[in-house]
């Protein structure tokens, strides 16, 4: 079957981007880790690389040796580049990793296949204690081929049967415990090959790979299951009228699905395919060809804050990236060609929070000499090259694998190989480009919707990561926070992330350990400003979509300016995050509002149960030199999606009395007795990104 929408992305209607490199980044450092066992140290088959929130770095790879092989995980320094520590799982043929990804609290959950059975281990972040193994259990999958975590940390883990009719599966296990919640078969056939595994926002999996029809043509499969039961909610072959081999998947923002791949004809010719298809029933919504000269393969496809869909692989000997619109209009594509023959290709994306796109892949700069580990920056506005960096070893089959951005850094992981083998290259570039400057947009500080009092989000921001706390009430209207810890920004004045709710240990606990600490991804949030003092918070929670008009908070006078970066003037200005010292409590905080001689702090932590809780004191005033003191009171409400927000059912009750006292301006103490029970704790100022923000 043909699809009757068919857009061909003629390389002749749009020009390429530049390519010549506008600058040459900072390796800040660059490691290669080899096998401890001889033989090779190799990356994982599919998703090779995860960062956690600090942005330090966890690497999958296959361990070969004389006698066994082995799932290899390991866990970089962000600062460094030193190994914080290594864990191997080992067995005889067909052992090897797959895939790795890491959950809100920081824990690395890798697949892999160990003798020829599946293995599902998760490891604890800090240290890499394995918090549970799960191995083949009989139910008939058998090796995997692909994962992904949802929001609350499960896993949905993709594999494959391996017999005379072959069978692709999808799994879902539990992310506290690993035990299998559910499986479901997705597509059987004599010739079937699993190709990637994706999820949206509210858990669902998308599954897509390739199968030979009733022709002996290869047709790509793409399908829809269920967050809680595994019930397949749709499917939609793909043919065509060529040979299609599915690559990668990718669920938008919107929970739509795109599926890039190759077709072949039989004149010998390929193009790179990419197709969107809707989340609610899989119609097709546009099917987009990038046409040109030399044969073409697709290696992956990301899409970003706002839809635009973004595709590599390889037209001839070079690497192609493209960008496409959310409705599939092509809006530029780029080419990398290496100043050596060679076949070069892209192989994996990264967005980074201003919208500029990394490709990591191979290519070649020597004759001679050998494939390169290359990682390209591109524009997100026109394509343009930004910069290009390459890293290789002596010997000839060198290239990239994984590509990831944090707030101010650009990841490359891959292969590199020499005299004494074959092992992973991490290389680390600074990323001065994607720094925000320091005249941007400041959104630091307490904001509301005034039409809606007794709910408010704090906001602190540091370069470009916004870190946002969010006040409001449950069902039941019992006080509830929300975090979105690594908003990233995805525009000029706007910033989206994963929002979580978390448990821990009650505000009485001594000692307080952040080890009890869990946290649950429970949707999306995004804010988007206008100027300084006006915006937009959508949010998504539980399947519950919202979006409410929000103003800067303004209840004393004056009210501080904020900037990225420079110097407090000798005014000491106490607004911002601020937590136990040198966060030896992470898990709660304190976010503190300064304008006049008042301090509005709202501090989230938990309750003797565990449950998040927070408490606000409105107005602490200056009764000394840097010393604030006042009420702290606990208040109940509507319930975050009531529509309307009805003010009278918010109440407020005195709970204690809180006192904060500044040593210097970053650095204090917070004295406090809450429900007769009286604590003193140390603070200092949260720093998770750079520039911080300065109030004046």
């Amino acid at each position: 079957m043909r699809h009757l929408l068919t857009i061909l992305a003629i390389a002749a209607t749009l020009p390429f981007a530049a390519a010549a490199p506008a600058a040459t980044p900072a390796t800040l450092w660059a490691v290669t880790t080899m096998s401890n066992a001889g033989g090779a140290l190799v990356p994982a088959a599919g998703h090779v690389a995860a960062t956690d929130a600090s942005g330090n770095l966890f690497v999958a790879g296959t361990q070969g040796g004389a006698s066994q092989a082995c799932i290899v995980t390991i866990k970089y320094s962000s600062s460094t580049g030193a190994v914080l520590w290594r864990r191997e799982s080992c067995g005889g043929t067909g052992t090897g990793a797959v895939a790795i990804a890491v959950d809100g609290s920081g824990h690395a959950v890798v697949a892999g296949n160990v003798s020829g059975t599946f293995r599902l281990i998760k490891y604890s972040g800090a240290n890499g204690a394995p918090l549970w193994d799960h191995r083949f259990d009989g139910h008939g999958l058998e090796v995997a081929h692909g994962m992904a975590l949802d929001r609350s940390g499960d896993v949905m883990l993709m594999g494959q049967t391996i017999a005379a009719s072959s069978e692709i599966w999808i799994a879902r296990h539990r992310g506290e415990d690993g035990a299998m919640a559910w499986q479901q078969p997705v597509d059987a056939g004599t010739a079937v090959t699993p190709a990637a595994v994706a999820v949206d926002g509210s858990g669902n999996a998308f599954v897509t790979g390739t199968y030979l029809n009733s022709l002996g043509h290869e047709d790509w499969h793409l399908a829809k299951l269920a967050a809680s039961s595994g019930a397949v909610l749709w499917r939609k072959l793909y043919d065509s009228g060529g040979r299609d081999f599915a690559a990668a998947l990718a669920v938008d923002a919107a929970g739509d699905a795109i599926v890039v791949g190759t077709t072949r004809f039989a004149s010998g010719a390929s193009n790179i395919r990419s197709v969107k298809n809707a989340g609610a029933t899989g119609r097709t919504l546009w099917d987009v060809v990038d046409g040109g000269d030399g044969p073409a393969v697709a290696g992956a496809v990301r899409a970003d804050g706002s839809g635009n869909v973004i595709v590599t692989g390889s037209r001839g000997d070079d690497i192609r990236t493209l960008k496409y619109s959310s409705t599939g209009a092509l809006a530029w594509q780029a080419r990398y060609a290496g100043t050596a023959p060679g076949a070069e290709s892209g192989r994996a994306i990264a967005i980074d929070a201003v919208g500029n796109i990394a490709v990591t892949g191979r290519s070649y700069s020597s004759a001679g000499a050998g494939a390169e580990l290359r990682t390209i920056k591109y524009a997100a506005s026109n394509g343009a090259e930004l910069w290009s960096a390459a890293h290789r070893g002596s010997g000839p089959e060198d290239s990239g694998h994984a590509v990831l951005a944090t707030a101010d850094a650009v990841y490359a992981v891959g292969l590199a190989t020499g005299s004494g083998g074959a092992g992973l290259l991490v290389a680390k570039y600074g990323e001065a480009d994607q720094v925000a400057p320091s005249n941007a947009l400041n959104v630091q500080g307490l904001w509301w919707n005034a039409a809606e009092p007794g709910w408010g989000v704090n906001l602190t921001q540091q370069g470009n990561v916004l870190f946002a706390t969010w006040f409001t009430y449950d069902a039941q209207g019992q006080g509830m926070w929300l975090v979105m810890s690594n908003g990233e920004r995805v525009g000029d004045a706007s910033y989206a992330g994963t929002l979580y709710r978390t448990t821990g240990p009650g505000f009485n606990a001594v000692p307080f350990e952040p080890a009890r600490v869990s946290a649950a991804a429970v949707g999306t949030a995004s804010f988007s400003f206008d100027d300084g003092g006006n915006g937009v918070f959508r949010y998504t929670v539980d399947g519950i979509a919202g979006s409410k008009a929000i103003t800067r908070q303004v209840y004393s006078a004056p009210v501080p300016a904020c900037t990225l970066g420079g110097s407090r003037d000798g005014f000491p200005n106490y607004q911002d995050l601020w937590w136990a010292t040198a966060g030896s409590e992470s898990g709660w905080g304190l976010n503190v509002t300064h304008q006049g001689d008042l301090l509005f702090v709202t501090w989230f932590t938990y309750g003797p149960d565990g449950r998040g809780m927070w408490i606000v004191g409105s107005a602490l005033a200056r009764t000394g030199n840097a010393t604030y003191e006042g009420t702290l009171y606990r208040t109940v409400g509507p319930p975050f999606s009531a529509q309307p927000w009805d003010p009278a059912r918010v109440g407020m009750a005195a709970a204690g009395h809180a006192k904060l006292a500044f040593r210097d301006d970053g650095n204090g103490t917070f004295d406090y007795t809450l429900d007769g029970i009286t604590q003193s704790k140390g603070i200092s100022r949260q720093v998770f990104a750079a520039p911080a923000t300065v109030c004046r």
